[in-house]
């Protein structure tokens, strides 16, 4: 009896395989339905403010502009009127967009193509790690157990209903797949197919782009170095095809980004950089498990968990004590240098030049530059709030020695002969790196330097425009994963029979299952969330033009504004209002004037726009007294029970004319540094305000008395309202003139 039962897996062989491998993409599928917002499928669902509406509107507007055929205003929008590009102000996402455009062409529904994009990016998120897994001979059991880890991330299902870009990372996997097969293969088509994938991982988020295209990297020269094919004529005719492939996507995307954010000046400094970088305890904290929740009560930060969940970590960490126990010291020569070996002495000038370096920022590109910093401490800074640099000091050579001197450790000896667990171990290593930012911290405490952020904010282009650079941590799960199938790998060599593999296995896929049940959607699968557009949008939807709309009140911080950019879903018209990653200086300026509309300033400003269509909101129920029948040249057209709409006929964008510089007249003078002035000019006009869409290039005319100068600059896009003031910085001529000697100031079109 007892040896029939123990041959029963044997007999039933294929049966036993079909069922086993039917149930665990069963286990995929519901994991996947669980991980989404599915309630969102209606036809209107008011994502309400932050993230989440910008990520809808522009996924809704892209989409909608391919399905028309609209290509010259793909990255447009209708925010922020009247500026251009304004989808690049934060990122595009334009491979999720076109895999969503089936779904979109046969519903028509943006919140339906929304949602089964989403849901299918998972099992194709699964299945892109398990055949990287199998391409890297990975049992299907460890691909299997890396394919769950890597699909239903804690990363993943923190953004599944807020930032769409962050969540489809299926193609991540499979341009590694083919970058492995080249270099075991050596088809140019394998290397074309990589060079495709990565344009898709390029194409859906700028994060992705920079941790991915630094991943990558990494996996060529791992390869390069071992397989010497930089000596092969083959490998860069292979290249060329490939190359091409992804200069062309960075043409079409990450260019055009970088582009409008040097027009606008979009950079962040080092204290935003610092507040949005991952925490060490991020990766440490507890999952956001519904069946654990009241256990761990995980972490909750403003850049998102990033914990990658402790199943995964303790399969990491077993492979890790493997190979301590397998590993062997390594043995120098007597007298060698600790250094010895290329990539040592590589690591180790990296760190030293980033360190370097971080001490020559410039103060105009990035705000507070790191050299000055310790005298901008007080004590009571340094006791009351974060000890900054301090501490920074004391931990940094302590961490970049710790880091080095692990090179010659006997668990690294160890994984370094398997180049497998190596490679992807340093894969994680540096994406973790990325993602913290300049600084390394632990809760809102600062310990520590890190080389390798300080050297990308200054280095790699676009980085310094990152907001929440903590987001390039969800790429870490990808080398987790295969790191975690190793571990897998390790404990089935030490099981022979099969069955008892199947149940370690089974084991660890239900123990990854309690830790990833999420807490969100557990009883209401299917409950119906949508509510009714509201009328006022249905209101200016029936509306045959195309004009401004402006809603009241402005926000700022701006999130408040994220209910306005959805319903402009509906109506389809301009609006001045917007939501981004930036918020440009003439909304700035707009929110600032417009607090209370029965102020004359506040009107020309709207009238500035050229707005057309004034909804006055209620707040707390209630409408603003000055909200009567007429506001300035706005009159009452309709009224509703939460929304009053003005509209003014006669409404006009003014934007810069031929006298638009004359009202340039009083200035002031700051002397910045032994070459340079700071100008700040004046703009004189009671009667009417202008906005400018793009840049305004400018012939600065100055007299010191003896001598004449000119200077061309530019102005950046705003609004221009009586008494702003434009700071324009120029060179001077000669290293003696000073500020007492400049006498007057103009502003004239360059000729």
């Amino acid at each position: 009896m007892l040896k029939s039962a123990m041959l029963w897996p044997e007999k039933y062989k294929n049966l036993y395989g079909i069922i086993k491998w039917v149930v665990f993409i069963g286990f995929i599928m519901v994991f996947s339905l669980l991980y989404c917002p599915y309630s969102i499928m209606g036809k209107y669902n008011n994502f309400g403010d932050g993230d989440s509406a910008f990520s809808l509107w522009s996924f809704n507007w892209e989409l909608s502009r391919l399905a028309s055929l609209d290509f010259l205003n793909l990255y447009n929008g209708n925010i922020f009127y009247p500026l251009k590009n304004v989808i690049l102000f934060s990122e595009s996402s334009l491979s999720n967009i076109i895999a969503s455009l089936p779904v979109y062409l046969i519903t028509l529904n943006p919140y339906t193509a929304y949602i089964v994009n989403l849901f299918v990016s998972f099992p194709l998120t699964a299945l892109g790690m398990f055949l990287l897994a199998r391409e890297l001979k990975f049992s299907r059991n460890a691909a299997a157990v890396a394919a769950f880890i890597f699909a239903f991330s804690e990363f993943r299902f923190t953004f599944s209903g807020a930032n769409f870009q962050q969540i489809p990372m299926q193609w991540m996997p499979l341009t590694l797949v083919f970058v492995h097969r080249y270099f075991s293969t050596h088809k140019t088509s394998n290397l074309i197919i990589a060079a495709v994938f990565f344009s898709l991982v390029s194409a859906s988020t700028g994060y992705y782009f920079m941790s991915f295209s630094i991943l990558c990297a990494i996996v060529f020269i791992f390869h390069i170095l071992k397989s010497g094919d930089c000596r092969r004529k083959a490998f860069y005719k292979a290249a060329v095809p490939a190359v091409m492939i992804v200069i062309a996507t960075a043409a079409s995307i990450y260019f055009p980004y970088l582009q409008v954010h040097r027009n606008f000046k979009f950079t962040r400094s080092f204290s935003e950089q610092i507040g949005y970088g991952a925490s060490l305890e991020n990766y440490l904290s507890s999952a956001n498990s519904y069946v654990l929740h009241n256990i761990t009560n995980g972490f909750s930060r403003i850049e998102g968990n990033l914990s990658v969940r402790y199943t995964a970590l303790l399969l990491v960490f077993t492979a890790l004590f493997y190979y301590w126990k397998k590993g062997t010291a390594r043995e120098r020569p007597q007298g060698a240098s600790l250094f010895a070996g290329r990539a040592n002495i590589a690591l180790a000038l990296l760190a030293c030049l980033a360190i370097v370096l971080s001490f020559f920022v410039k103060e105009n590109r990035y705000g507070i530059p790191v050299s000055s910093l310790p005298h901008m401490m007080s004590l009571r800074n340094l006791i009351d709030n974060i000890p900054l640099l301090v501490p920074a000091f004391i931990f940094t050579p302590l961490i970049i020695a710790l880091t080095v001197r692990m090179i010659f450790s006997k668990t690294v000896n160890g994984i370094v002969k398997q180049e497998t667990m190596f490679l992807y171990l340093l894969i994680s290593f540096t994406i973790f790196a990325m993602s913290l930012g300049p600084f390394i911290k632990i809760g809102e405490k600062i310990i520590g330097f890190n080389p390798i952020g300080l050297f990308l904010y200054g280095v790699f282009p676009g980085y310094d425009g990152m907001r929440a650079v903590s987001r390039a941590g969800g790429v870490v799960t990808l080398g987790v994963s295969i790191l975690a199938a190793e571990g897998v790998r390790i404990i089935e060599e030490k099981i022979p029979r099969a069955l008892y593999r199947d149940l370690i296995f089974w084991g660890i896929v239900v123990i990854l299952a309690i830790e990833s049940y999420p807490v969100r959607g557990h009883l209401n699968l299917f409950e119906d969330k949508t509510v009714q557009p509201p009328a006022k949008y249905l209101w200016l939807k029936e509306q045959r033009d195309n004009a401004p709309v402006l809603e009241w009140p402005l926000h700022i911080p701006f999130d408040g504004e994220g209910k306005y950019v959805e319903g402009s879903m509906i109506h389809g018209k301009p609006i001045v209002n917007g939501l981004s990653s930036y918020q440009w200086e003439g909304h700035v300026r707009l929110t600032t004037l417009a607090g209370s509309l029965d102020d004359d300033m506040a009107l020309k400003a709207i009238y500035a726009f050229g707005v057309k269509y004034l909804i006055i909101n209620a707040e707390n129920g209630a409408f603003p007294l000055w909200a009567k029948h007429e506001i300035g040249q706005f009159t009452l057209a309709k009224e509703f029970p939460d929304a009053l709409i003005y509209v003014n006929q006669d409404a006009k964008t003014q934007f810069p004319d031929d006298d638009f510089l004359k009202h340039f007249s009083s200035f002031s003078c700051e002397e910045s540094g032994k070459d340079s002035y700071i100008f700040s000019i004046e703009f004189h006009s009671k009667d009417k305000y202008y906005v400018s869409r793009d840049k305004i290039v400018v012939e600065v005319f100055w007299n010191t008395g003896k001598t004449q100068h000119t200077d061309k600059r530019s102005i950046n896009p705003a609004l221009f309202a009586d008494h702003d003031v434009v700071v324009i910085k120029v060179k001077k001529s000669g290293e003696n003139e000073r500020c007492s000697d400049v006498h007057s100031i103009f502003l004239f079109k360059p000729h």
